[in-house]
């Protein structure tokens, strides 16, 4: 069966091809993108270049031979008028396998995180700059989630919530690690929290990730349930690439479902210039300006740089931000070139948080929770690829390990506090109307918390009882606090509601563990901005 040629299946809008044992292939265009939804220039040779490898790994040489003619076939085709065409498409010509219609087989899984991405410096969110071409292809055949909010704005809670399902406040993985020069520390992802990784493995799943954060290892949780775990400390994409390629052998030859975790870096402080990338992004620069940047290898002095000078020095700060993206999207698209099989796979894109540039006057993350910091992209491709969708329905971190669980077929853990989003199919699965949650509580005393509605937004700053609301249909950059024009009785009454749900998600929180981090490690951190001297 394994050298059965594949035949071909025409649908309205996009030619696919069938193998009788794999299923379903992209080979051409899908429908026009909506408003903001972007397709970079030759994504549908790339598509067809990765299709063809794939085949040829997979199938064999004469299955791949076969694509390529069909490939001149659809293209001649495809080149003609529309009015010159009088052949209606064939819906039938190939049935479909039953275990195809059922999706009775789970599908591999591919969750790509990215460290301090702003959704609104993506190239398929309508960024100006070209800064994700590879993604925005995958972004095309997918549904795109344009409200979908992390628990926190660093990296520990958030990634903790994607894992578990559950808020801060209930997993308790909150808190930085060290200041002052005292013993860094961080508390341990309890055991006895639902856990997407171990519930995958038990479901059949070989587990695999590859991580770029020291945050995220193995004395701290993170690595439960997985067959093989590689926390690689803050190193660029290029490294994380690297090993994940030592498992193409692995994941390819895999007979059991596959989880891959692959969190990048890049565009977190400090931001390097990357090149080309840099120089394709921003042609305007001047040479001293390349030469500056080029210089700047501290965040110390790249967040001087930013907060001394005037609108280009933040000009400049942003191309080193977009140059990083840049380069991760290309060190993505290598993972795809060295793993074709990647293209079979349920692809899920997102964020830990975001990133801010003096949005409200300062810079990096975990210091506040407004929306260039909680607000993150989110994209899920079935696999092979899909129409492009954009959902507008509000989606949380929490909601990604109840979704790709039932999807597994593993079902729903009873402490679960997020909903089932999507389908492997990627179409939004509608959900009860909700309020979200976001929290901050770390060090320099800062704690917040967040109530997040369809149109409005309450922050309340917990040590100062400071309140903050803001209309999010109108204000969505979050510039114009309502507090003092709105009825003390509404924003009591709106306080007490968040007051009341956080009690409830501390209540079903397990007693915290606490791990001592070692000095290399503190001063790793120290040189990142996440503790003091």
């Amino acid at each position: 069966m394994i050298g059965a040629s594949p035949s071909v299946r025409v649908f309205p809008h996009k030619w696919k091809w069938w193998h009788p044992i794999r299923g379903q292939m992209d080979l051409c265009i899908g429908p026009p993108r909506p408003p903001g939804i972007v397709r970079s220039p030759g994504r549908d040779r790339e598509k067809i270049r990765r299709t063809i490898a794939f085949v040829k790994n997979r199938f064999g040489v004469c299955a791949a031979a076969g694509v390529l003619s069909l490939v001149g076939i659809l293209a001649t085709a495809c080149a003609r008028p529309a009015a010159q065409d009088k052949t209606p498409p064939l819906q039938t010509a190939v049935p479909v396998p039953a275990s195809v219609e059922s999706a009775a087989s789970p599908p591999n899984i591919l969750l790509l995180t990215i460290d301090a991405l702003r959704r609104d410096h993506l190239s398929f969110y309508g960024y100006h700059r070209a800064t994700t071409p590879f993604l925005a292809e995958l972004a095309a055949d997918a549904t795109v989630f344009s409200r979908a909010y992390s628990t926190s704005s660093w990296t520990v809670p958030a990634l903790a919530s994607m894992l578990t399902g559950v808020y801060p406040s209930t997993h308790g993985a909150i808190h930085g690690v060290a200041r002052q020069g005292t013993t860094a520390q961080q508390e341990i992802l309890s055991s006895s929290l639902p856990n997407l990784v171990p519930i995958l493995k038990k479901a059949g799943y070989k587990t695999y990730a590859a991580i770029a954060n020291s945050h995220i290892d193995e004395a701290h949780g993170f690595a439960a349930g997985f067959d093989r775990f590689a926390c690689l400390g803050f190193e660029p994409a290029g490294r994380v690439t690297e090993t994940v390629r030592q498992w193409v052998g692995e994941i390819s030859s895999s007979t059991e479902p596959v989880f891959l975790w692959v969190h990048f870096f890049d565009p977190h402080q400090p931001c390097l210039a990357r090149e080309p990338q840099l120089s394709e992004l921003r042609p305007d620069l001047t040479l001293a300006e390349r030469h500056r940047l080029a210089g700047l290898t501290e965040r110390s002095a790249i967040w001087g740089m930013i907060f001394n000078g005037g609108p280009r020095e933040l000009e400049l700060g942003l191309a080193l931000y977009d140059s990083e993206i840049a380069y991760c999207d290309r060190q993505i698209a290598r993972l795809f070139e060295a793993l074709p099989i990647l293209d079979t796979f349920l692809v899920i894109m997102t964020a830990d948080h975001g990133e801010e540039y003096l949005d409200h006057g300062d810079l990096g993350h975990g210091f506040n929770v407004y929306d260039e910091t909680i607000g993150i992209p989110l994209f899920v491709r079935p696999p092979g690829g899909g129409p492009d969708r954009t959902s507008n329905q509000m989606v949380s971190l929490i909601d990604l390990a109840p979704t790709l669980a039932s999807i597994s077929g593993a079902g729903r853990a009873e402490r679960w506090q997020g909903h089932r989003i999507f389908g492997s199919d990627g179409v939004p699965n509608p959900v009860p109307s909700r309020e979200l949650i976001a929290e901050l509580d770390r060090f320099r005393g800062l704690s917040f918390s967040t109530l997040i509605g369809e149109r409005s937004k309450l922050i309340f700053k917990h040590d100062t009882e400071t309140i903050e609301l803001y209309d999010l249909a109108e204000d969505p950059r979050e510039q114009s606090n309502r507090a003092a024009s709105t009825s003390p009785g509404q924003l009591d009454s709106t306080v007490r509601r968040l007051k009341r749900r956080l009690e409830e998600l501390r209540m079903e929180a397990p007693d915290p563990e606490v791990v001592v981090v070692e000095p290399d490690t503190e001063n790793a951190l120290k040189a990142l901005g996440y503790i003091g001297n």
